[in-house]
């Protein structure tokens, strides 16, 4: 991602809030299950099912020190900050940006039904359910590759020696992964609709070349126009259960 200026830490907090992210419309069938080929053999199902498996089994309750860069077409440039995520798939994950000196720019807690983000210089919390704007801050990109990776019903299987390409159906969206032989993959996502409703041109896209490991992963999203980065500079496993807990909840609550 190449910066427009020079990037400025001390802005962190202010222009992530600057760009508010639209609320994704739905989309129907043609969004997800449209253009498939053949019916996949029960083997073929069988090994889709087990990559699936371990790549879930990869991205495990784990702590990562990262680099985030944002790019929206309210932001003056590039954004860039540091800090480190603690998550638990399934269950919670906790983001903290530091600006100049250490201070804490923003402070995001999110688990699968909302999300809080807070920004001490600005003295300010917001929160938000799912699906709703999320004051420019890429919530879909760190839902969908830190707190719920890979989640959905297996529709859909494609497998060869070079490329498996698999047709998740969630709740909410279609979610189209590609996974090559080097490990990088490409995922897509697309919300759902009702039957009758028009399709929607939103999307979402994730992109990890070194796949499941520690490396950069790329966010895209159409609509908004929306594009992030984060790289992971170091991973360890395990996740401090407090860093876990709404930072909202009463003392001895679990969050």
């Amino acid at each position: 991602m190449t910066a427009r200026r020079a990037p400025r830490l001390g802005l962190v907090a202010l222009t992530f809030a600057a760009h508010a992210a639209c609320a994704a419309p739905s989309v129907g069938r043609a969004g997800g299950a449209e253009g498939l080929g053949r019916a996949p053999t029960s083997a073929e199902l069988a090994e889709a099912h087990r990559r699936l498996a371990e790549l879930r089994a990869e991205l495990g309750e784990r702590t990562e020190e990262i680099r985030v860069s944002l790019e929206a077409p309210l932001l003056p440039g590039e954004i860039r900050a540091r800090g480190a995520i603690a998550v638990a798939p399934g269950r919670a994950a906790r983001m903290i940006l530091v600006g100049p000196g250490g201070s804490t720019a923003v402070d995001l807690w999110m688990d699968r039904g909302g999300h809080r983000i807070a920004m001490p210089a600005r003295e300010e919390v917001r929160r938000g359910r799912r699906g709703e704007a999320a004051s420019g801050m890429p919530v879909e990109l760190l839902r969908g590759w830190f707190l719920e990776p890979f989640e959905g019903e297996l529709l859909h299987a494609e497998v060869d020696p070079d490329l498996l390409r698999l047709l998740l159906r969630t709740d909410d969206a279609w979610v189209r992964l590609e996974i090559r032989k080097d490990g990088s993959l490409l995922l897509e996502r697309t919300p759902r609709t009702a039957p009758g409703q028009p399709v929607s041109t939103d999307r979402e896209t994730i992109r990890a070349r070194s796949g499941v490991a520690c490396g950069e992963v790329l966010y895209e999203r159409d609509r908004t126009g929306v594009r992030a980065s984060i790289v992971c500079e170091r991973r360890r496993s395990g996740a401090a259960p407090r860093a876990l807990i709404d930072p909202d909840a009463p003392p001895g609550g679990d969050g």
